[in-house]
């Protein structure tokens, strides 16, 4: 992430540190200046927010009995599977969906994806 920093000469070469499985998520952010192209946030910040997130928040999951659906994408290198696996085994009403997806899941496999959601909504009490 950290060579998304900084000025690209066109907007294309900044798809292309970014990368084709996120540059669509990412190109809302952006912008055009007068020496070339670059993101309307700082990456830096991006992985400060992503440090301050990990923790342990056992406490905060396991604090409600909702029914939840943890979706997992099994090609994600952002996300421990054995850690979303352990979610839905620890937490009561806590359904596990695999899709072979990378971590951006209803996107790589949308039609798992909505399918599953559908059906997970459908079967609420």
């Amino acid at each position: 992430m950290l060579e998304w920093r900084g000025i690209h000469s066109t907007r294309e070469d900044l798809e292309r540190k970014i990368g084709e499985r996120l540059a669509w998520s990412v190109a809302p952010s952006f912008r055009e200046t007068a020496q070339g192209w670059t993101l309307a946030f700082d990456p830096d910040e991006l992985i400060a927010m992503q440090n301050v997130l990990n923790g342990d928040l056992w406490s905060d999951w396991l604090g409600s009995s909702c029914p939840a659906l943890v979706v997992r994408g099994t090609e994600s290198k952002a996300v421990d599977g054995a850690l979303l696996e352990s979610m839905a085994r620890r937490r009561p009403n806590t359904q596990l969906l695999s899709l072979r997806a990378g971590h951006v899941t209803h996107h790589d496999d949308a039609p798992g994806f909505n399918a599953a959601v559908r059906q997970f909504l459908q079967d609420l009490p």
